[in-house]
Parts: structure tokens; C-alpha cells; sequence
């Protein structure tokens, strides 16, 4: 099966036109353009991830517990199970998908909030100097969402947040990944001090919103990658980096403030090696079963008996 072709978005310029790629936003895969071809490029968010192998075990461990569930459950007749046995093991089948079923209801939730946030600081750089007034109108219906967004204006508000961008797309020309940052904008300090252990103002900070129940390590790589690719292209000096954990089901607040650049970046590099490398193997790997599944082929062509054309026999 040929590998679908990809939906290309408007080309995207960095480094005054030097650079320019092509998000496909269904794929999620950045390309470069080269001359009259692309170039696949790496994004921040998958390198960040390489460690994370979560998404084959979940779908095992689900397996393991159906099918212990076949094997313990009583069958004779004198079970007590409420429902025919068919009507069990579909009951099963369908749990086997719960756990996608929770995280696309839950994606869905950030989704909303993340868009609610976007929407109002897209107008408030328009229109009030980068400041959030108020969220807009156009609110999500879903309570959760609407908890989301609400929280994240209550850390606009208390920290004087002034939006210089946001979801600006990045691309760093000496280790060439690519991405989505959030939001870059002026910070101060707000009054409590469990947030903000010191006094600070008008500090350039980079802005990360994550819909998720966990603060997770991956996201300072991710943060750090953002950071990077800004300051390579535009020479700003960003301060700091703030990951806002904005609760998928429950709407909870959770602001994560960070300065160990250099750290968090190296820790990103890891990543990215580790991701090319990866990278090189599976292709190494693909490309020798592809040759052992011709050689095969050709064995068997070879050893098969020459099939004999039946000649028609005229009868005088």
C-alpha cells in the first residue's frame, strides 16, 4: 500500500525567507522546502516523546485483563453471570476501548479550552496591547472547557501578562526540528509567593498550555526545543518558560515556572538523537525484511515446477 500523500498548508518563512516549510496539519509532519521537493522534518513534540512507550502498553495491558476474563469466568450452567455468555464477551469488546474513549473525551475538553484561550489572546493582541481583558464571548459549552479557560485568565490577570504572539510556528536551522510554540509574552511577578519565590518585572517568558492531569518532565524538553529555535532565529533573550497545566476533566489550575534552560535543552538533544538513531535502526530493520520478503519471493519462484501451457487437440 502506497503511503498517502501529503495535504500541504501555506508555505511558512523563517530567517527572512531563507527557510521556508509546509505544515501537513493531518499528518501533523513538518516539510521543508528544497529547490522543487520536501523534506520531512522532525517535530519538537514526537522527539520529546521517544521515551514514552505508554501507547503500546496500555492497549496490551487492556488485552491481558480481557482475556484473563475469558479464561476465569465461570461458563457452565449453573453460572450466575446476568447475561448470556455472547452478550458478555461483546460487553467486553466494547470496554476494551474505554480507555480511548476517556482520552479523546478528555482531548476534546483541552481542545475547546485551548481554543477559547487562543481566540482571546489573538484579540487582544489586536486590539488591547496583548492584554486579556476579558475571554471572549464565544465561550465552549462544555463546563470543563469553560473551567479551563477561566483559570487561565485568572493567571493572565494576577501576573499582567502582555501577549507579544501566539501559536507561532518555530523551526531551528543548526538542529533543524520544527514546531508550535504557544504564546511569548511579558511577565511580572504576581503577590503569591508560593508562585513567584522573588520580585520581577516585564520578564520575556515563553508560554506553554497543556491540557493534561500531570506535569510530566517532556514538556520542559518541548518548552526548551520553543526556546531554542526563537532565540537562534530572532536573537531575543526569553527568561523564562511558564508550562500552564490546564485539568482535562476537572478544570483544575496548575502553573509550572521555569529558568534551567540549558539543562532542559541538553536533556531535549538526548532526545533527538536518540530519535534519529531510532530512526536509522527501524529504517535498517524495514529495509532488511523488505529484502529478506523478495528473496523468499524469488525461491519460491525459482523452485516452483514450470507450469505446462495445455495444447487444444484438433480432432479430424
Amino acid at each position: 500500500m502506497s503511503k498517502a500523500e501529503p495535504v500541504l498548508g501555506n508555505p511558512i518563512k523563517f530567517y527572512d525567507g531563507e527557510v521556508i516549510l509546509r505544515f501537513d496539519e493531518t499528518a501533523h509532519i513538518y516539510y521543508r522546502v528544497v529547490d522543487d521537493s520536501i523534506e520531512p522534518v522532525n517535530g519538537v513534540t514526537n522527539i520529546s516523546n521517544i521515551l514514552d512507550h505508554s501507547m503500546y502498553l496500555m492497549p496490551w495491558a487492556v488485552k491481558m485483563m480481557y482475556l484473563k476474563l475469558l479464561r476465569v469466568m465461570p461458563r457452565d450452567d449453573k453460572s450466575t453471570l446476568p447475561v448470556p455468555w455472547d452478550e458478555f464477551v461483546a460487553l467486553l469488546e466494547d470496554a476494551k476501548k474505554a480507555h480511548k474513549e476517556h482520552f479523546e473525551d478528555a482531548g476534546d475538553v483541552g481542545h475547546l479550552a485551548h481554543k477559547w484561550i487562543e481566540d482571546s489572546i489573538r484579540n487582544a493582541i489586536s486590539f488591547t496591547d496583548g492584554v486579556v481583558e476579558k475571554m471572549n464571548d464565544m465561550a465552549p459549552t462544555d463546563e470543563r472547557a469553560i473551567n479551563c479557560g477561566l483559570a487561565a485568565h485568572t493567571w493572565m490577570v494576577a501576573h499582567n501578562v502582555r501577549w507579544l504572539r501566539t501559536e507561532r510556528k518555530i523551526y531551528s536551522r543548526k538542529y533543524q526540528y520544527a514546531g508550535t510554540l504557544d504564546g511569548l509574552a511579558t511577565v511580572d511577578s504576581c503577590q503569591d509567593v508560593a508562585c513567584c519565590g522573588r520580585i520581577y518585572q516585564d520578564e520575556l517568558s515563553l508560554i506553554d498550555w497543556k491540557s493534561s492531569n500531570h506535569l510530566r518532565t517532556e514538556y520542559l524538553y518541548q518548552t526548551a526545543a520553543y526556546q531554542q529555535a526563537e532565540q537562534e532565529e530572532f536573537g531575543c533573550d526569553i527568561k523564562a518558560r511558564w508550562i500552564l497545566r490546564l485539568g482535562k476533566e476537572d478544570g483544575k489550575f496548575e502553573a509550572w515556572y521555569e529558568q534551567n534552560f540549558e539543562q532542559d535543552f541538553e536533556a531535549f538533544l538526548g532526545c533527538l538523537n536518540l530519535y534519529r538513531a531510532n530512526k536509522a535502526v527501524e529504517k535498517r530493520m524495514s529495509d532488511a525484511k523488505k529484502l529478506r520478503t523478495f528473496k523468499k519471493r524469488e525461491e519460491v519462484k525459482r523452485t516452483k515446477p514450470p507450469k505446462f501451457k495445455k495444447r487444444k487437440v484438433e480432432i479430424i
